[in-house]
């Protein structure tokens, strides 16, 4: 799976399943499979961040927490989050919403679900087959999304195509 936008998310991974629930289409990538930068863009914890956020991702963890700014609420907010416990930084899962009647920043649930974004969930995922044991589990959303899975676009600048 690769994921691009103009806001500079640029990422692979390997999912290992998919999983069709309400608004969305979610996989769990292989732990340790997952390069890339996300640009966090639609939702973090309180709603859509004032300025986009850059995580670095190298083998599945977010590896660039000490760069997160001091002065950005939603910054110390994730970075709180991604120290939490060694697990929490892990890229746990991903999502692609297909909800046309879902609506953005009213919560990171139904911001996640919205027809033409992305949430990328870090922390635990025990519950959905995955690997990745921790105390602590979130989401956040990127907007207009390209998504190629196995050479197929899906979403185009979040455009849905191939769904």
């Amino acid at each position: 799976v690769h994921i691009t936008t103009d806001a500079g998310t640029n990422i692979r991974f390997r999912a290992r399943s998919w999983i069709v629930d309400s608004g969305k289409i979610f996989c769990i990538p292989h732990e340790t499979e997952t390069h890339g930068v996300i640009v966090v863009d639609g939702y973090a914890r309180k709603g859509p961040p004032a300025q986009p956020v850059k995580l670095k991702v190298k083998y599945g963890r977010v590896t660039n927490t000490g760069e997160l700014s001091e002065k950005d609420e939603h910054q110390q907010m994730l970075k709180k989050d991604f120290l939490t416990d060694n697990n929490a930084s892990v890229m746990g899962e991903v999502g692609i919403g297909t909800n046309k009647n879902a609506r953005t920043n009213t919560d990171v649930t139904e911001s996640g679900q919205v027809r033409g974004t992305c949430y990328f969930g870090f922390g635990m995922n025990l519950n959905y087959g995955g690997k990745i044991e921790s105390s602590k589990q979130f989401d956040l959303v990127i907007r207009n999304p390209t998504i190629t899975i196995n050479d197929n676009v899906l979403y185009d600048k979040g455009k849905m195509i191939g769904l």
